[in-house]
């Protein structure tokens, strides 16, 4: 787990330091291992998704954000939008 929130807070950094292509590659491996590790906290999981869906919305791809957010509706609780 430590691995994991090494790895996040390497992420924040390179889109702090604008490295936004090393960002996206340290990204999809991050998304991987939080899809198939099955020892991931639920705060790991939900902050490794947070981060790579603000990741995607710098690089423009907003479609891809939306459905990384859409999977936290898994473990969060209903949010009245109204």
């Amino acid at each position: 787990m430590k691995a994991v929130e090494a790895q996040i807070e390497y992420l924040k950094f390179l889109k702090r330091q604008g490295n936004l292509r090393a960002a996206s590659l340290l990204g999809r491996q991050l998304l991987d291992k939080v899809e198939t590790e099955q020892s991931i906290s639920t705060t790991l999981w939900v902050q490794a998704h947070i981060e790579i869906a603000k990741l995607e919305s710098a690089n423009g791809s907003l479609d891809q954000a939306v459905q990384l957010l859409n999977k936290l509706r898994q473990v969060l609780p209903p949010i009245d939008v109204a």
